[in-house]
């Protein structure tokens, strides 16, 4: 049809420039192959941090500033600076006996250093601290459930190195406190440790007087046995000093005598007493441990451990010993019966006979010990380790004393044997002469005792914990600096995953790789006009220019390709969702396609939210709901918009159901009308996702445009937008982002053209057509 057929007094008489029969060209771009997965692209975290920050710019500082200030806050009134208070002890090394004898002699010092620092930490010491009510007050113990454990562990108890010092110290944020508490604990272990010592020494002493008695009744006992042999005349008597003992010899006359058994007898006697010296001590301090033991079992009662008689009886010497010799009869037994095939060999019988014997010696011997373990092993289950070290002790110098009480036994009954007078009378004498040295040395350790007793403590305090300002370490500077840079990162972090997350529509590559079809990148619209001369006159030119250049772009490669048979081209422009821009953009589309000398019609499709009339300053008229009720003929109905070129069919009167006016042919009926009379008609339909109108049109239509938002629309709804049309039939020809702030899609080429071929459409767009004032019906 030509333009002869419009009707003059309403519509244009603009010449068909499209009058080839061809079919229609405008082909959206091949689709993905079913199943096919695009590979994915790493996401750019600096592109989207940009992107984050420019569209969160006043949010991010306000949240930053918001946490940042509540933890700053919280780290002054939380974290306070700690402070240390330290108490140092002095420990003197121990005096030595005065023949070298007794447990102090020998002992290493370093082993009594850690056994003080444990005893600080004691049970015994912690409850009676606790006791104190200035202690119990403090803070840190103040309503705690355990506050013995609670105490052991802020204490901090230690040796100082290379010395024989002890640092007892704690920290808290109270300075007082730490004082308080380290003082109490100190004054605690100093009298405990006195008690302990005076204890040991009053129990060394008691000893040593009952020795010291049974001593002297020996020495009586060898003086008569000396006399009733002397009686008998038979011994002859020498006198001289070098008969006597070298210390603590005896007034007695030497008789002719062995030297074999005297010297023996000498030896062992000798022995004996540093044994006897020995056990005083020992069983002083097991007496301590086992009364410190009681103490605190009764207190703090605790299960005791189940005894184990096999590894004790294991453990036994004798049945060690017994048990290798067992081992080694049985290798001897079994080395002989494999070389003797008959077992009628001598050797494998006398292996097998002592094989026997022994293994017989070792059953009786474990019964034996097996009958004396349950009391021991009993009494040592549960026991702590400076007790079972101190009965250890003790049973050791218990079976030594009583092997050197065996030699001696023997040593006289062999005496006894030979009937010597003279023999007999040389042992007396030696008797007695070791006698009176081990008498001597009593004495000695005795006074030495007493001595210690009423001396100075061997456990003094060098400096008292005191109250101190200077705190030893203060975390509010480091936290105060940390926080604010920490609390920044973490807020951009959630501001780029939410950004990642969201998925907006922000880079035209990844969009180009969902939406199946060409895109067109739109910069921004610039404002209203400003006059010349104005601060940013030139700049909005620019932006102007470069914005209808790549709108030139979009129509060419709408309308540069023949049009469908039967008429002008029909295309629907839509978006996923509101406010996407795709109402402006048919608006300048139609400007664009008129000025270029192609007979448009715009038809405001979207009756939900109709804009077009009130941004193009139209007055309200008869429209496309009034002519799909037939109430208007469709050659009526457009109204032509001025100087920009192109017709509109406004939305019409409203109060009508959208979805019952598109239902039916009558819709496909007016676009052909209106294909018959117009090149190129855009229907601006509401946005898909809201609602199905977009769609029911476009099934009378030869394609449609896809419009989005740069960093506004999602691309998860574009790719659900895309698929609904796909679902309807409607063909997908061009895809538009709008608002793309960037100059890589503007090419330098337009710059040096100038524009001259725009300079009439630039002028009149700049004072026409502009997106309305931001509203509740703006899409």
């Amino acid at each position: 049809m030509d333009s002869s057929d419009r009707p003059e007094s309403t519509l244009p008489a603009v010449p068909l420039r499209f009058t080839t029969t061809q079919p229609s060209l405008l082909q959206a771009a091949p689709p993905t192959a079913a199943g096919a997965i695009e590979p994915s692209r790493p996401v750019n975290l600096l592109r989207a941090a940009f992107r984050s920050v420019r569209r969160h710019w006043w949010q991010i500082p306000m949240l930053w500033a918001l946490i940042s200030g509540g933890l700053c806050y919280l780290i002054m009134t939380r974290i306070n600076p700690v402070y240390e208070s330290v108490s140092l002890l002095k420990v003197e090394p121990s005096s030595r006996g005065l023949f070298d004898a007794g447990a102090h002699a020998s002992e290493s010092f370093a082993p009594f250093l850690e056994t003080q620092v444990q005893l600080v930490l004691s049970p015994n010491v912690l409850s009676a601290t606790l006791a104190n009510p200035k202690v119990a007050a403090q803070p840190t113990l103040r309503g705690a459930g355990d506050a013995e454990s609670v105490l052991r562990a802020v204490l901090a108890v230690g040796v100082v190195q290379n010395s024989y010092l002890l640092r007892v110290s704690m920290k808290s944020t109270s300075s007082a406190e730490c004082a308080v508490i380290v003082n109490a604990v100190v004054d605690v272990y100093l009298s405990a440790a006195a008690e302990w010592a005076d204890g040991m020494t009053r129990a060394q002493i008691k000893s040593l007087e009952s020795y010291q008695r049974e001593l002297k009744a020996q020495a009586d006992e060898k003086k008569e046995a000396w006399l009733a042999l002397a009686s008998k005349g038979n011994v002859d008597l020498q006198f001289g000093s070098g008969s006597t003992a070298e210390a603590g010899g005896t007034s007695l006359p030497m008789a002719t005598r062995s030297r074999v058994t005297a010297d023996e007898y000498k030896r062992v006697r000798d022995e004996l007493f540093k044994v006897n010296m020995e056990m005083t001590q020992a069983k002083a301090l097991l007496e301590m441990r086992e009364q410190e033991y009681a103490r605190s079992a009764s207190r703090f009662p605790v299960a005791s451990a189940a005894p184990n008689p096999d590894r004790a009886l294991r453990n036994d010497p004798e049945v060690l010993a017994l048990s290798q010799h067992l081992d080694k009869a049985k290798s001897r037994y079994e080395r002989t019966s494999r070389l003797d095939r008959t077992k009628r060999d001598p050797a494998t019988i006398g292996a097998a006979r002592e094989l026997a014997a022994v293994q017989q010696q070792y059953n009786q011997l474990v019964e034996e010990k097996r009958a004396e373990l349950p009391t021991q092993v009993l009494e040592d289950a549960g026991a702590p380790p400076l007790l079972r070290e101190a009965r250890d002790k003790a049973q050791t110098l218990t079976a030594a004393r009583a092997s050197y009480e065996k030699m001696l036994s023997q040593i006289e009954v062999t005496n006894r044997q030979e009937g010597s007078d003279a023999v007999k009378s040389a042992l007396v004498r030696e008797a007695l002469a070791s006698i009176n040295q081990m008498e001597q040395a009593v004495v000695k350790r005795l006074e030495q005792l007493r001595f210690e007793s009423k001396g100075e403590a061997r456990i003094s305090r060098v400096s008292e914990a005191r109250a101190t300002s200077t705190p030893t370490a203060d975390n509010r500077r480091k936290f105060l600096t940390m926080t604010p840079p920490a609390v920044l990162l973490l807020v951009l972090a959630l501001f780029v995953t939410l950004e990642v997350k969201t998925g907006r529509v922000s880079d035209l590559e990844d969009y180009a790789r969902i939406i199946p079809a060409e895109v067109f990148a739109l910069p921004p619209l610039p404002g209203p006009r400003l006059e010349p001369g104005q601060r940013g006159a030139r700049a909005r030119e620019g932006q102007l220019q470069e914005f209808v250049q790549s709108l030139d772009h979009l129509r060419a490669a709408l309308c540069e390709t023949p049009a469908p048979v039967g008429g002008g081209r029909c295309l629907i422009v839509t978006s996923a969702n509101a406010a996407e821009g795709k109402t402006t953009l048919s608006a300048q589309l139609a400007a664009c396609c008129a000025k270029a000398g192609i007979s448009t019609l715009l038809i405001d499709a979207d009756l939900r939210r109709a804009t077009l009339s009130r941004m193009l300053n139209e007055e309200k008229s008869p429209g496309i709901s009034d002519v799909l009720q037939g109430e208007i003929a469709a050659e009526n109905a457009p109204v032509s918009i001025g100087d920009a070129g192109f017709h509109l069919l406004p939305a019409g009167s409203s109060g009508r159901d959208p979805a019952c006016l598109f239902k039916g042919d009558r819709v496909g009926q007016v676009l052909a009308r209106y294909r018959q009379l117009f090149d190129l008609i855009l229907i601006d339909t509401p946005p898909i996702l809201p609602v199905p109108d977009a769609l029911t049109l476009g099934r009378w239509a030869d394609g449609a445009i896809l419009v989005a938002r740069f960093d506004v629309s999602r691309l998860a709804l574009v790719d659900r937008a895309r698929r609904r049309l796909n679902s309807a039939g409607v063909t997908l020809l061009k895809t538009v982002v709008n608002g793309v702030k960037t100059s890589r899609f503007y090419d330098s080429y337009g710059s040096c053209y100038g524009y001259s071929g725009y300079s009439a459409y630039v002028a009149h767009e700049s004072r026409t057509i502009h997106p309305p004032e931001p509203t509740s019906t703006t899409v």
